[in-house]
């Protein structure tokens, strides 16, 4: 299994054999586990609503046994040329170095 003291984060997708324990929050774009998922289980005070959240857009598997889900719509992603860019903004554009190169 995957267990963590504070917060589990990750750019894309969690997947444990066993179960997914966080002492914090859990945000993914996708989770799995073949058994249970828990988020907000620090035991040093009391977790907020927020830090007991696990935020993604899909549970592929996995029961979640301890926290409160939060399921986010996924993103649509188009695929667009220059010059369908231009012409659907109606001016000009350059491209440059952006965040995800």
């Amino acid at each position: 299994g995957i267990e963590a003291g504070c917060d589990i984060k990750a750019g894309y997708g969690i997947e444990a054999g066993c179960g997914i324990k966080a002492g914090l929050s859990i945000i993914c774009k996708w989770i799995s586990s073949k058994l249970r998922i828990f988020a907000g289980l620090c035991i040093w005070r009391q977790p907020t609503e927020e830090e007991t959240t696990i935020t993604c857009e899909e549970v592929k598997e996995g029961t979640i046994a301890f926290g409160k889900l939060n399921l986010i719509q996924k993103k649509e992603v188009k695929e667009m040329t220059v010059a369908e860019i231009e012409e659907a903004l109606g001016y000009s554009v350059k491209v440059v170095k952006g965040s995800d190169e």
